[in-house]
């Protein structure tokens, strides 16, 4: 179940297998890393170069990007792998004494690293999802510690999608029923709990007292954090099936 490493993972280096692509892995952390600090210089001096620089349009570009990146990576996923799986060099592959976790691996691997530049443009805008206040997300989660946790479940459901898209890829073993099915099961399955989370939140919100309690800082994380990564965890097991 846990990961090898992805320069022994047979599929990973298969299907990556691109001497001009256009960002390496160290590029692509230099590049979040540098985006993320002007982004949380800008937003700390609450200075702006230019319009297009300013910290509202930061936090207008996060609350954009991050709800959307689980549908795109499930159909990269799914993309990825359907295409792949219905190759005679992925039968071939199940032939030989790679597990079929490593094959999971290796297209959740490839996936986040298709997706690389991304990543590192969330990571860059992180800062003003934590500390941004345009859209009024310090009055709706007051606390910058609580806008972490739903950072953190955010990420969470960004490697659910990409799961989702995997499993679907290996299901179908062709590219349009995953590309199909992987966004639209995503939807349906992050949008209740979404709504779940906001309406626990609201409920424990009339108690002022509530806020600082043990158990609603459990919840919130169970709910918002934890349930993503166990969802990914049930798909990676159907996805080890079907590989």
């Amino acid at each position: 179940m846990l990961p090898t490493n992805p320069k022994t993972n047979p599929v990973f280096q298969r299907l990556t297998r691109h001497p001009n692509a256009p960002l390496t892995l160290q590029e692509t952390a230099l590049l979040a890393g540098g985006l993320g600090f002007l982004v949380l210089t800008i937003r700390l001096s609450k200075m702006s170069v230019s319009l297009l620089l300013t910290p509202w349009y930061f936090e207008i570009a996060a609350w954009l990007l991050y709800p959307f990146a689980p549908l795109i990576g499930a159909t990269m996923a799914a993309s990825i792998t359907g295409r792949d799986a219905s190759t005679d060099l992925h039968q071939l592959m199940r032939q030989t004494p790679v597990a079929r976790t490593d094959i999971v691996w290796g297209y959740i691997f490839t996936t986040f690293y298709r997706l690389r530049a991304l990543l590192a443009l969330m990571v860059a805008l992180l800062p003003a999802l934590l500390f941004g206040g345009v859209l009024g997300i310090p009055y709706i989660f007051p606390h910058p510690g609580i806008r972490l946790v739903l950072a953190i479940g955010l990420w969470g459901a960004i490697l659910f999608g990409v799961v989702v898209g995997v499993s679907e890829g290996l299901l179908h073993k062709k590219v349009f029923p995953g590309v199909v099915a992987a966004p639209f099961g995503v939807t349906v399955i992050l949008v209740p709990l979404a709504f779940t989370g906001r309406s626990l939140f609201y409920l424990l919100s009339e108690f002022p007292m509530a806020g600082a309690t043990l158990g609603f800082v459990v919840i919130m994380s169970i709910l918002i954090v934890w349930s993503p990564y166990l969802l990914s965890l049930l798909f990676f097991r159907l996805a080890s099936r079907w590989a």
